[in-house]
């Protein structure tokens, strides 16, 4: 199984098996924190936690998109990201990609087999381009739609990009070749 990770409040985790023909997409765990009195959403920590034990452990892939800052020309944030945005989401991936990190040195009780047996952080750009996925969100779900057919129900709402995203990410790793479902 391949489990496509897009991070952030509003990414999603994709469970693929290719040899079933099984997709599932659920949205990130996330809890709301009353921060400086203002309500924030970020991601249950602990939940993701969970979520990817409860995985029966079969030597799965992971593979996680690893952003980075976009500095803009006069402020130093891509125009519409402050400070605080770009923490945040920093934050979060970093906490992502803990627990990614942590998961993947759990074995199996009975047998020994690591969960994992691939992790693979990518950056956004070059997977997007590799599999010719334009920014435009609404495209984003019409593209995994076509390619996952089985699970189109899955991307339906304009919210469920990230779902899409999850899942191409699968599809990405599969596509780079030495993975297996």
């Amino acid at each position: 199984m391949i489990i496509g990770i897009d991070p952030g409040v509003r990414g999603a985790i994709a469970f693929y098996d290719p040899d079933l023909q099984y997709l599932q997409v659920v949205d990130m765990p996330t809890i709301t924190k009353k921060v400086n009195r203002k309500e924030r959403r970020t991601v249950n920590i602990p939940r993701l936690w969970r979520l990817l034990l409860e995985i029966p452990a079969n030597h799965h892939t992971v593979v996680c998109e690893a952003p980075h800052a976009f500095p803009g020309p006069r402020t130093g944030f891509k125009k519409g990201n402050g400070a605080v945005q770009q923490f945040s989401f920093g934050y979060t991936c970093g906490g992502i990609h803990a627990v990614v990190a942590c998961a993947g040195t759990m074995r199996d009780s009975s047998t020994g087999a690591p969960r994992f047996i691939g992790q693979l952080l990518v950056d956004p750009t070059a997977w997007k381009v590799a599999m010719r996925i334009p920014h435009d969100k609404d495209k984003v779900r019409e593209i995994a739609q076509k390619l996952f057919p089985f699970a189109a129900h899955e991307f339906q709402k304009k919210q469920d990009d990230g779902k899409a995203e999850a899942a191409l990410l699968c599809l990405y790793a599969l596509r780079k070749g030495g993975i297996s479902g």
